[in-house]
Formats: C-alpha cells, structure tokens, sequence
C-alpha cells in the first residue's frame, strides 16, 4: 500500500508541474499580446533572483553608517524615499550626503528648495560636494514643487530636460545615458496655494487642505516615476517634518506632515529620531558638536524588513556610533 501511495504521489507532482508549465506558456503569450496591443512594454515577468530586482534597478549608494542602519545599500532610484522627523535630528545631513555621493556615483543631483536655508558652504567644506555640479530650483509652494518634479519627469520621459537658466534662455540636458536624483527640502515647512491666499482661517482645516494636497500630489508623482522610460533613470528622496498628534485613545504619537499622504505612495519610509548630543572640549568649553540620531526604517516594499540603527550626526555626514569614527572626525575638521 505505501509504494501505490508514493505512486499516486509523484503522479500528482508531475501533473502539478505539467500544468505549471502550461500556465507560464500561457502567461507569456498573454504578456506578448499586451504588450503588442498598445505598443508598449505594459507587461512583463518579475525577476526574484533577487529581491530588491523588483523594484529597484540602481542605488545612490550612501556611507556605510546609514546603509547599515537601514539595511539596502542606499537611496533606491526609480522610487520615493521619504525621510522625516522633528527639527535637529539629521534630516539635512542625510540630504546633503546624497547629494554628494550622487556626484561621485555621476548621478546628477537636482534640489527642489522651499525654505531657503540651505547651507552651500557646508555642502562644499564638509562634505566635498560641489554646489556648482547640481540643479537647485526654488519653490514658493508646495503644488509649484511638485510641478517641478512632475514636468522634470515628463521630460526625461521624452528624452531631454529643458531648464530655464538665470539668464532666461533654456538649459537643455540629453537624458540618455544620464541618471537623475530629485530632493526636495521640504515638504513640512511649505505651504499649500490655498494656506498662501489665507482662504482658510481656521488652523485645522488648514492642515487638512496641505495633507490632501499632499497626497494627490505624491500619487501623481509616483505615477510617473513608474513609467518604464523613467524607472531607471530618476529617484525622489522627499525631507518631511514630524509632530505629535493625539489619537482617540492612548499616548500621542509621532505623525509626519501630511499624514499618510507621502507614506502611501513611497517604497521607502524612515523616521529620524534624536537620542543625545555629542560633545567636548573646544578651547576650554563644553561645545555641541554633533547628535546621536535613531534611524528608524517604517515602510520598506524594498526588502521588506524595518531595522532600527544608531549613527552619529556630525557637520561632515553620518557616521558609525563608535569612538573610533568620531575620533577620525575630531582630527580632520576639528583641529
């Protein structure tokens, strides 16, 4: 009796594995069609030798204090990756260290600016970017930032970006061969059109009109960012601010601006938190010099874990949390 179960059971196997077959012919026919259909490349088949290979083709590859806490190599192109937290917690440390290395990696970093205290020097002394080697574009609200990137991503959809330059005559960029990197600083301390017009009085209406401007807004980036011309070509790292909001029940939590209006389209969320200040001894006083910050991953469709790491925030990026990196850094820039 066992040896006719075995039987039966291979049998059932191979008719398993027959119709497994017949079903990928089939898918890929159907694929074929589509595709033939409306000319374009709608439909294809997932490839998981490995993981991140389904969403992600290229990183910014970032310093290995913050790819350790976050677990990936970087900030992933062809995807939103949104960074928040409260004031002084390394948000613009992070950006500026993207944008450095995207200049490393050829990658041509394209900042979106809204409120206009950016530190250029900083950029250049600390973290040996050059201020000249990037796009910085100035927005006085938040749909006119989101207009930039929307029209920066129909552009290289096209296969040209077409840039006014100070002198009013048109900066025109060949996307070919050319990878793009969007940041946008940031999306908290901007105002919607309607909150500039003071068509709404009433504070808490107000933020309801900035989160739902939001989230239309970020969907409909997302939705470009996906086109097959675009997915290998660009990434959008959006800085977000953070609060703490009171929820019918229980303690009050952290909340980004906004709501779950930027998480909802992103494939990458982290939060920044501040544990303490790094200190010592500047010319005979007790100077801050730095901050320990918690880097907490809250959304991940990359790899689909969420760690949580410790780096140190100094003027020159992030570093590991060991005595050894901050004293390499004291010597350096310090002295």
């Amino acid at each position: 009796m066992a040896k006719k179960t075995d039987i039966k059971v291979v049998k059932d196997e191979v008719q398993q594995d027959d119709a497994l077959a017949q079903l990928k012919a089939t898918a890929k026919q159907f694929s074929k069609y589509m595709n033939d259909q409306y000319r374009e490349a709608v439909s294809y088949t997932p490839d998981t030798s490995k993981i991140e290979s389904v969403t992600v083709s290229k990183w910014v590859k970032m310093p290995g204090a913050f790819s350790e806490a976050i677990g990936l190599p970087g900030l992933p192109i062809g995807n939103i990756t949104h960074v928040y937290g409260k004031p002084n917690v390394g948000k613009t440390t992070l950006l500026m260290e993207a944008i450095s290395n995207c200049q490393k990696q050829g990658i041509l970093p394209i900042l979106i600016l809204t409120e206009h205290k950016f530190d250029f020097t900083r950029l250049s002394k600390f973290m040996d970017a050059d201020p000249e080697a990037m796009i910085v574009l100035a927005a006085g609200s938040l749909e006119q930032a989101y207009s930039f990137m929307e029209k920066i991503l129909r552009d290289i959809r096209a296969g040209k970006i077409v840039i006014e330059d100070e002198d009013g005559k048109d900066l025109i960029i060949n996307t070919e061969g050319q990878t793009f990197y969007m940041l946008m600083d940031s999306i908290g301390n901007t105002m919607s059109e309607s909150e500039l017009d003071y068509d709404v009085e009433d504070h808490g209406k107000s933020m309801g009109k900035g989160a739902k401007a939001i989230k239309t807004l970020t969907r409909r980036l997302n939705h470009l960012l996906g086109k097959t011309e675009v997915r290998s070509k660009c990434g959008i790292l959006l800085l977000n601010q953070s609060y703490q909001s009171m929820p019918s029940y229980g303690p009050s939590i952290e909340t980004p601006y906004g709501g779950d209006g930027i998480p909802f389209s992103c494939a990458l969320s982290i939060r920044l938190r501040r544990k303490g200040d790094l200190k010592m001894s500047l010319k005979g006083k007790d100077t801050v010099i730095g901050l320990e910050t918690i880097v907490e991953v809250k959304k991940n469709h990359i790899a689909h874990t969420m760690p949580i790491g410790t780096v140190y925030t100094v003027a020159s990026g992030m570093l590991e949390s060991t005595k050894e990196a901050l004293d390499n850094y004291k010597k350096k820039f310090l002295k």
